[in-house]
């Protein structure tokens, strides 16, 4: 193993829950009353709700490694 880092929380909310999170609503006005949208966008609200409170009990741990 050469190294290993723990991706941080922002990494989650600033480059991926927090833009998507921001488009919801219009998405929602959008298409919100086409069924198989509006259970994505559900879908899609209920893991960023599930980060949330579960932020703490789950991440990505990243290891670089060199092959023999």
């Amino acid at each position: 193993m050469i190294d290993h880092f723990i991706l941080p929380p922002s990494a989650w909310w600033d480059s991926y829950y927090d833009p998507i999170e921001a488009r919801l609503a219009t998405l929602r006005a959008t298409h919100g009353d086409e069924a198989a949208y509006a259970r994505r966008i559900d879908q899609a609200q209920a893991e960023i709700d599930l980060h949330h409170r579960h932020v703490d009990r789950y991440g990505y741990l990243f290891v670089v490694m060199r092959l023999p």
